[in-house]
């Protein structure tokens, strides 16, 4: 173990050549992420991107360089074959198991079967000496009640030797009533009955060895693939566990300690070395990526421009606007008329008497008026409405009476009456 040690501290763990090329790639990083920079605010942000492209390249490459630098090592040659075979050896481990896994199942599976199978054939004995026995009880022999030589020829010609081939359809043959019937029926239940009273109840034992053994055939096979593949899982075993103890010797040799190794001493330094690396590909990307991103956008520029836009402005005009409106009106105007009537009253002389009878008759009559409403518009120039209040004419004559009538009050009364009413709206 010491002697690996040294070995791998003397050669792996000091490749002056790994850390020279690391060396150089820092420096080269540094370099081009000040350039990039540069580049980016110079506006130069097509360069700086190549000049990103080019530094990831370079990492990407110096770091394959090294992996295969680092499997070039006979030891780590030895280690990578080494465990490549011991990963066979586990997988061969693991199909072996499967296989004995299966072959023991397959033993439940055969013992199930052979049971299965002998109950079955003894189901089938049982049947076949039922049925042999029902063929073996002819009509002609047997003694049933009722049914005498000449009926059971009868049935012989109609086929119904034997107990097996009685059915319910003996009852179409010529004279065999319910009662005739039923009697070759009950024979044959209880050639039945007597028959399965007296089947076999095991195989015999010829039949026995038979299937037992077909099934120890089957066992024999089964227990050889067992055994077959018990023997290369216990070889392969044994052949992994020869290898566990120089796997363990060679679990140090890592690429990840190696590349640790090549950037520094190792410990700390070498992730510091590391993180520069990783952060300065990072921010010559992310500088470049935003440069051009920045460059792309286009700049806004200010161009003075006169335009010509309507405004709407809203004036508040008061209108005084008279108006003159023909309203029209309904009067009832009362007449008095003078209606002469001649009243013939029967006596011995004929007196010829007027009466005067003054009838009230309401006469409508429309008038025009006219009046004038003094009127306040407001005009709104866009979307404005026109306010028009009007007010009441003071003064007015509400009804003009004609020639044949006088104002009184209000309305107008016949010239031929006297007005006892206050003066009012009516006028002549």
């Amino acid at each position: 173990m010491g002697d690996l040690n040294t070995q791998l501290d003397d050669n792996l763990f000091n490749d002056k050549l790994a850390k020279k090329v690391v060396r150089y790639l820092v420096v080269f990083q540094l370099g081009a992420l000040l350039l990039g920079l540069i580049f980016t605010f110079t506006k130069l942000t097509t360069v700086a991107l190549f000049l990103a492209f080019i530094t990831l390249v370079a990492m990407l490459g110096a770091l394959y360089w090294t992996y295969i630098r680092y499997k070039s090592y006979p030891i780590v040659q030895e280690k990578m074959k080494l465990q490549k075979k011991a990963n066979e050896v586990q997988g061969q481990i693991k199909e072996n198991t499967e296989h004995i896994q299966q072959a023991r199942q397959k033993r439940e599976d055969l013992r199930h079967e052979e049971q299965t199978e002998m109950q079955a054939a003894l189901v089938a004995t049982q049947n076949k000496y039922i049925w042999d026995g029902m063929n073996a009880s002819r009509i002609e022999t047997a003694t049933i009640p009722g049914i005498g030589p000449a009926m059971k020829q009868r049935l012989i010609l109609h086929g119904y030797k034997t107990a097996a081939s009685i059915t319910s359809q003996v009852t179409t043959v010529e004279g065999f009533g319910p009662a005739k019937s039923q009697a070759v029926i009950d024979w044959r239940n209880r050639v039945n009955a007597g028959l399965n009273a007296s089947k076999p109840v095991t195989l015999t034992p010829e039949h026995v060895k038979i299937i037992r053994d077909k099934y120890e055939d089957l066992h024999t096979s089964n227990t050889a693939v067992e055994n077959k593949h018990l023997g290369n899982k216990v070889f392969l075993e044994q052949t992994l566990s020869k290898m566990q103890p120089r796997l363990r010797e060679l679990a140090p040799i890592k690429f990840e300690m190696y590349l640790r190794k090549a950037l520094t001493t190792g410990g700390r330094a070498a992730w510091l070395v590391g993180g520069v690396l990783i952060i300065t590909q990072i921010c010559l990307g992310t500088s470049s990526t935003v440069g051009a991103i920045v460059a792309s956008i286009p700049t806004s520029t200010l161009t003075p421009t006169a335009s010509l836009t309507p405004t709407s402005t809203f004036t508040l005009t008061l209108t005084f606007t008279p108006t003159s409106t023909n309203t029209p009106s309904l009067t009832y105007t009362p007449t008095i008329t003078d209606t002469p009537t001649i009243t013939l009253t029967p006596s011995r002389t004929f007196t010829e008497t007027s009466t005067s009878t003054p009838t009230r008759t309401s006469t409508p009559t429309y008038a025009p008026t006219q009046t004038l409403f003094p009127t306040s518009t407001i005009s709104l120039p866009i979307g404005g409405s026109t306010l028009i209040p009007t007010q009441p004419s003071q003064g007015g004559c509400c009804k003009v009476c004609g020639s044949n009538s006088q104002p009184c009050g209000n309305s107008c009364i016949s010239l031929k009456y006297t007005c006892n009413k206050a003066p009012g709206c009516a006028c002549k």
